[in-house]
């Protein structure tokens, strides 16, 4: 499928695109969901144990356990995220550098490449089951701020629903027309279990705050920008809710050292230098006009 210009104006509107379906077979989307499980358990295809390769056990408090040593992993009753999952397991791998996805994204971000910046493996238990006091929640935020180190602002992310996903089982959320809004409270945080509170001050200072569900049926996209505010709350069904997140960039992007940190720009080794384009091995091109 390939994007429209109703959704390339609908997207530069209100700072995301939904309902798209990538993946048709139901036997893929079975699969991936075994992947999400052998990655957050520790289990992988390949061989490589690279230094920027994260997987956050949440526990009380949201703390994360960044160890990529074999660890106890209850996907029905803990919330697992883990970053560059495509490194280790090949049916994510498959995914994450698809050529179709990435000419979406091209489409949208208005570029004529598109590189990976990295994925993220996601699983969201049901609140009933948690093994903590929390609901799972994750805190309203902007992509933005966690990627102020890139040199080019316009990033995008395609968010691949495994299940049918709507309010009930804790679809991510959107803030309508924020993506318009630049930069605000370092971004949100991801890890804020407390939905009201940044929401809350947002209206004090005059923002609309409208709300979008990212209500999206088994093997849909949908697309975000870098700054749109987004979030979401408890899973209330009975089964894990869960996704894998691409986030991309145009091919030519660059290395800001002024910027926060991230461990993907640990890749660009000790010599790194201001304008420094990421590139591959680890942020390897999914498509170019060229």
């Amino acid at each position: 499928m390939m994007i429209s210009d109703e959704q390339i104006k609908f997207y530069d509107d209100n700072g995301y695109v939904k309902d798209i379906k990538v993946i048709e077979d139901k036997n893929k989307i079975e699969r991936l969901r075994i992947a999400v499980i052998d990655i957050l358990t520790g289990k992988r295809d390949f061989d490589c144990n690279p230094y920027n390769l994260k997987r956050y056990k949440f526990t009380e408090g949201y703390k994360k356990n960044n160890s990529t040593e074999e660890i106890e992993y209850d996907v029905n009753s803990q919330l697992g995220k883990f970053d560059n999952g495509w490194w280790i397991n090949k049916e994510v791998r498959e995914l994450v550098l698809s050529e179709k996805i990435g000419e979406m994204a091209a489409k949208l971000m208005n570029v004529d490449s598109v590189r990976i910046w990295h994925d993220q493996i996601l699983s969201k238990p049901p609140t009933e089951k948690l093994s903590t006091n929390n609901k799972a929640n994750i805190g309203w935020h902007q992509d933005r701020g966690y990627w102020t180190c890139c040199t080019d602002e316009n990033m995008i992310t395609a968010w691949i629903a495994l299940q049918d996903t709507n309010e009930e089982n804790g679809a991510m959320r959107f803030v309508e027309n924020s993506n318009k809004w630049g930069l605000l409270n370092e971004g949100g945080d991801f890890f804020a279990s407390d939905l009201e509170n940044l929401k809350q001050s947002m209206i004090s200072d005059g923002k609309n705050w409208k709300e979008i569900s990212n209500d999206l049926k088994a093997g849909e996209v949908s697309f975000h920008n870098s700054f749109t505010f987004h979030g979401s709350g408890p899973n209330f069904s009975d089964k894990p809710r869960m996704s894998i997140a691409i986030h991309m960039m145009p091919g030519d992007n660059a290395y800001d050292p002024g910027g926060a940190f991230h461990e993907t720009a640990k890749a660009l080794g000790p010599f790194a230098t201001k304008g420094t384009i990421f590139k591959e091995p680890f942020n390897p091109m999914v498509w170019s006009k060229v």
